[in-house]
């Protein structure tokens, strides 16, 4: 029994391995298709291995559409997030496994967030961009054609702004493109779509009166289009501007335009119809009627293409041809006028003849006369020769002008200054005249003048003033005689009699300036009973003079308490207030080794009365 047993035991223990072994021997289960998808969208997914007796799909928040029992199904996701789909397999012996597979499921982009552009109405043939005006980085734009207009249910665009060229179509016309966004991220799309309504243009017609002037004609539209409305370019409508018909008065001959301007649907539009009026009663010249040199000028007829001109000329010297309604004239100006005669017919048959008369300019020899040379702050005039002209304009040269023809102006600042005049006659000619003013600075006034201002008749004083470097002085002295004339500084005078209105001017002068003076006006001091005018009555005896280091005074009268040697500008040097007796003369000396070489005044003072004498 215990053998028995053994052996029944072993037989099960295989038995059962062996049912494992041939139930289990089977792959293990694997589950095919992508690990991600979208909300809503339909998934496919199946079984690695399809040797299977049994397949049992169960999926987490999807449902499953198609397949199951089978090895291919196909799920539907209804909530985004993690979900599993899980597949139960077994074999013919009863043998089961399973297997679960993870899937990512993303929500699709919002309309909210990304869109493909707003609807648009096109109103004439042309090229025209779609799509939105965001930038909408991170995503792929697929543009369907819905309306069958390109390629029916077929992907025409590929970009987020493509451009749709649209023609003129016979009546309006709305396409549809469905949009489909993804985002490049999750993968997941969003449709949207685009209308794009187009409007037909009306084609109308105009037809109308076109040939010689005449002064009103009638024009008509087959098609009169919604908010139709005539505009005339070179008339006036004398009927009604909201029918076919209307009646037109014409101001000019020439190209006018007729225009209708409508409403095409909500676009607006116009038709343009020429009108062009070969003129019998005017005939228009292009070209100057006054002439002022004798260069090359140009005459045109405008808008006469298509027309035959015949031009002659008078007092011209040369002619040459453009072409038929266009000249090249050089005037022979030493005449008076010149004549330009012009038959003209048109296209139409019109025919017109004009006679233009050309004035040529006489101008006088005209010029400028004004001083080369001014000082800053004079009063310039400023003269023309000629007086016979239409208008005269001065430009000063310092932004200052005027319109006299012989004005006055001021100069506020030295240099040198181009003033300009320009002539014009009566019929527009100009002369331009101009010359050249140098405005020098006025240098400053003499400085330090010094000198006595009160005289008595017949004395001898010196007056100066301070030193400058490349500077002349000059004097002049009214009432009294300089005894000496230079350039310099310093000049000596013996004044005369007494007169009412006795002066020293100086006047100071420099090369490149204009110069300026000073004047010292002098009065003269009467005697009083006693004075003694220089060496009159009374005996002076001065030596050595010239003196080199002491000069001495000997007189017959008692000396006085005061002896004043002086230079020429009155500055004292030496006052003596001694003296000495000498052979009965009377004597004092005074020392000048410390003295500059010069001309110096000794004043004798005594008992009230003066001597004064040169040294």
């Amino acid at each position: 029994m215990k053998l028995t047993t053994s052996i029944i035991l072993t037989l099960f223990i295989s038995i059962a391995c062996i049912s494992t072994s041939i139930a289990c021997n089977t792959p293990i289960p694997k589950i095919v298709g992508s690990n991600k998808a979208c909300l809503g969208d339909i998934k496919p997914y199946s079984s690695f291995y399809s040797g299977y007796s049994s397949y049992m799909w169960e999926a987490t928040n999807g449902k499953i559409t198609k397949g199951n029992g089978t090895a291919n199904v196909d799920v539907v996701w209804t909530t985004a997030g993690k979900r599993n789909l899980k597949l139960v397999v077994s074999d013919n012996n009863g043998c089961k496994d399973s297997v679960v597979f993870v899937i990512v499921v993303n929500n699709p982009p919002s309309l909210n967030d990304v869109n493909a552009g707003p609807d648009f109405e096109a109103c004439s043939s042309g090229y025209y961009r779609l799509g939105p005006n965001e930038d909408f980085n991170g995503y792929t734009f697929e543009w369907i054609d819905y309306t069958g207009y390109q390629q029916l249910g077929q992907k025409v665009f590929s970009e987020k702004n493509p451009v749709l060229y649209v023609e003129n179509p016979s009546r309006k016309l709305v396409r549809k493109y469905n949009v489909r966004i993804t985002d490049n991220a999750t993968g997941c799309s969003v449709t949207d779509s685009v209308h794009v309504t187009i409007y037909p243009k009306f084609k109308t017609k105009i037809t109308g009166y076109q040939g010689c002037f005449q002064d009103s004609a009638f024009y008509s539209t087959d098609t009169l289009p919604p908010g139709a409305e005539w505009h005339i370019q070179g008339g006036t409508i004398l009927s009604s501007n909201i029918t076919k018909n209307i009646l037109v008065r014409w101001k000019r001959g020439g190209m006018n335009n007729i225009i209708l301007t409508y409403m095409s649907d909500v676009c607006p539009d116009s038709t343009v119809f020429p009108v062009r009026l070969d003129s019998l009663h005017e005939l228009e010249v292009l070209g100057p009627y006054a002439v002022c040199t004798n260069n090359e000028i140009f005459y045109e007829i405008p808008y006469q293409e298509n027309s035959i001109a015949t031009w002659e000329f008078t007092n011209a010297i040369q002619v040459i041809d453009i072409n038929n309604t266009r000249k090249k004239i050089i005037w022979d100006t030493s005449k008076t006028e010149g004549k330009i005669f012009i038959d003209l017919e048109t296209e139409f048959g019109c025919k017109i003849s004009k006679e233009i008369t050309v004035k040529f300019a006489k101008f006088k020899p005209v010029d400028i006369t004004v001083a080369a040379t001014a000082c800053m702050g004079d009063t310039i005039l400023f003269k023309t020769t000629d007086t016979t002209q239409f208008s005269y304009a001065w430009d000063f040269g310092d932004s200052t002008f005027s319109s006299e023809k012989n004005p006055k102006h001021v100069y506020l600042k030295a240099g040198n200054y181009h003033p300009r005049l320009i002539v014009k006659n009566d019929i527009g000619c100009e002369i331009i005249k101009s010359t050249l003013i140098e405005v020098k600075p006025i240098i400053e006034k003499p400085k330090n003048f010094k000198g006595i201002q009160t005289v008595r008749p017949y004395q001898t004083l010196v007056y100066g003033v301070k030193k400058e470097d490349d500077v002349v002085y000059k004097w002049f002295v009214n009432g009294g005689k300089m005894l000496y004339a230079t350039n310099g500084n310093t000049i000596s005078v013996e004044w005369q009699d007494s007169i009412p209105n006795a002066f020293v001017q100086v006047s100071k002068h420099k090369e490149g300036f204009c110069s300026s003076d000073t004047i010292v006006y002098i009065t003269f001091q009467n005697k009083p009973n006693g004075i003694n005018d220089d060496n009159k009555n009374i005996s002076f005896n001065i030596y050595p003079n010239p003196f080199n280091a002491e000069i001495n005074i000997e007189s017959d009268i008692m000396f006085p308490s005061e002896i004043t040697l002086t230079d020429v500008l009155g500055n004292e040097h030496i006052v003596k207030r001694d003296n000495l007796l000498v052979n009965n003369n009377h004597l004092t000396s005074f020392y000048t080794t410390s003295l500059p070489q010069g001309i110096y005044f000794i004043t004798v003072r005594n008992n009230g009365n003066l001597h004064q004498y040169k040294v």
